[in-house]
């Protein structure tokens, strides 16, 4: 499996609407700009998986072994590009089944938990995501991938004062999309009603 390394921050968290259009005029135009549906599947602890659909594809994706330190994250990970077609019948059932899908093994069936829908925005050196979770929360974060550990305090400084330069607002991500995700569907695993505030 490769390693992922990433730093996570924050720009905008627990709100109904991220301003999405306010941030990307702040930073600039996008070199391309994506809307993803990312399908969650059940899983051991320490553990994700992944279907992400795009207007180019599908992705099922595998990661485990996570750390997290100050916005700083990696785990190990594997990708596996699936034709349209198998991933929609996947969707469909509800149900990742047993097997290997181009090296990303499944011991067991896997449920369908649901699904995050986000526009990715591509810049040079990082993207940035506005994510709808279940329930209607919202929120906003810069993703910037790192090469080597040895390189996590240079890439912060530096995506650090871009975002100081444009007046933007951060702080260290805590959490994955998907530990976001779990958060929000978490009265619906148990049963029980989302208090209403």
């Amino acid at each position: 499996m490769l390693k992922e390394l990433e730093i996570k921050l924050i720009i905008a968290r627990n709100c109904a609407e991220p301003d999405e259009g306010a941030i990307i005029r702040k930073l600039g135009k996008p070199l391309k700009t994506e809307r993803q549906k990312n399908y969650y599947f059940a899983s051991v602890r320490g553990s994700m998986v992944r279907l992400r659909v795009t207007g180019d594809g599908a992705l099922l994706t595998l990661k485990r072994g996570g750390r997290r330190k100050g916005g700083f994250f990696s785990c190990e990970e594997r990708e596996s590009a699936l034709e349209s077609r198998e991933a929609a019948g996947i969707i469909a059932s509800g149900c990742l089944q047993k097997g290997d899908y181009s090296g990303i093994k499944i011991e067991v069936d896997k449920k369908l938990l649901g699904m995050i829908e986000n526009t990715r925005h591509y810049y040079r050196d990082f993207v940035v995501d506005f994510t709808d979770f279940p329930g209607g929360r919202s929120d906003a974060e810069v993703e910037i991938e790192v090469p080597e550990e040895g390189m996590f305090n240079a890439a912060m400084k530096r995506i650090s004062a871009l975002l100081v330069s444009k007046g933007i607002a951060f702080s260290e991500q805590k959490e994955t999309k998907f530990e976001r995700f779990l958060k929000a569907i978490k009265p619906e695993i148990s049963g029980k009603k989302p208090v209403e505030k």
